[in-house]
């Protein structure tokens, strides 16, 4: 017997530790930016401020800095230099584009966004923290899958999104973790859907095929875990359609006994040390299979619904007639 997929897979690509829903918690401490007022209002702001920040962490969402007041104008070389400091200071491999100075928190703390040169870095919004506390970055690609998920459940809900023209391309960053990731794919679609485990986690759609989650490790490493994983573990795969999945399926089974299924439905069954173990309903009706593969998703062995009873409790997408038995 094999194991269920998230006892299985769980080192793999696959988010485990209660992911029903792609709604991970999100941390970032962000610094609470108000406007001036009376000694009064500012006790009356600061509250608010706290239950905004209380009510964000409960629900998982980074929170960006408010502005105290428009950013004066200033040199952009000046604000590039200074820019680049705070990258410097934490070490962050971003090679600034563009800079922008946002003006300061209630802490007279200055914060920045800078769009980064391609492959390094996402772009960021930056708090400049007095030292010797560290500065603070929040990914420009977070933020846009955050609100893109806020506006989602409310069309009206605030969402706080970088402005700079290099930070407006998230697919673009996305396509090239998803290609970090092995992922060779035509992708049309991808977004941050949050963090697990301080691991960020994205999904991307394939024009046609199976789509994927990619998550980066703590050494920088890209993993991958296919839609239809993702879907038998009640998760959600936003931009993957069933048909998708059936149509990647099938490109696996060409050149095996089960070539000749039209697949219509894919079902992940499990895995265990000899592989993963899909089930395949062909459009010929009573007729199926179970597909064992390796960890690469090629196909190493079918079996017909009517012969696999004893393969993880046989095929439950087709019914069919158990196999003549020759006693």
């Amino acid at each position: 017997m094999f194991k269920t997929p998230l006892a299985a897979l769980c080192g793999a690509a696959l988010i485990c530790g209660g992911v029903a829903s792609p709604g991970f918690a999100q941390t970032a401490a962000g610094s609470a930016v108000r406007g001036s007022a009376t000694t009064e209002q500012s006790q009356q702001d600061r509250e608010s401020s706290r239950s905004n920040r209380e009510a964000a962490e409960s629900q998982g969402r980074i929170r960006t800095p408010r502005r105290q007041r428009q950013a004066a104008a200033a040199d952009p070389a000046v604000i590039m230099a200074e820019a680049q400091a705070v990258l410097t200071a934490v070490g962050n491999d971003c090679t600034p584009t563009e800079a922008a100075f946002m003006g300061q928190d209630d802490q007279h703390q200055k914060v920045y966004e800078v769009a980064c040169a391609a492959g390094t870095g996402p772009g960021y919004i930056m708090v400049a923290k007095i030292a010797p506390a560290t500065p603070e970055l929040l990914d420009c690609v977070l933020l846009s899958g955050q609100a893109e998920r806020l506006r989602a459940a409310n069309p009206a809900a605030e969402a706080d999104t970088c402005k700079l023209p290099g930070n407006q391309n998230p697919l673009g960053i996305i396509t090239g973790y998803a290609q970090a990731a092995g992922i060779t794919c035509a992708i049309d679609q991808g977004m941050s859907i949050g963090r697990n485990a301080g691991k960020d986690v994205y999904e991307v759609g394939c024009n046609g095929a199976d789509g994927y989650w990619v998550e980066r490790d703590d050494n920088g490493v890209w993993t991958k875990t296919e839609c239809t994983i993702i879907t038998a573990q009640n998760a959600n795969c936003r931009f993957t359609t069933t048909g998708e999945i059936a149509a990647s399926f099938k490109t696996r089974l060409v050149g095996t006994a089960a070539d000749d299924c039209d697949v219509t439905q894919v079902r992940f069954m499990g895995a265990n040390n000899n592989g993963r173990f899909y089930e395949a309903k062909c459009a010929a009706e009573g007729v199926g299979y179970i597909a064992r593969t390796n960890g690469e998703g090629a196909v190493q062995q079918v079996y017909a619904c009517a012969t696999a009873a004893r393969i993880g409790g046989g095929c439950t997408l087709t019914t069919a007639a158990p196999a003549a038995s020759n006693e």
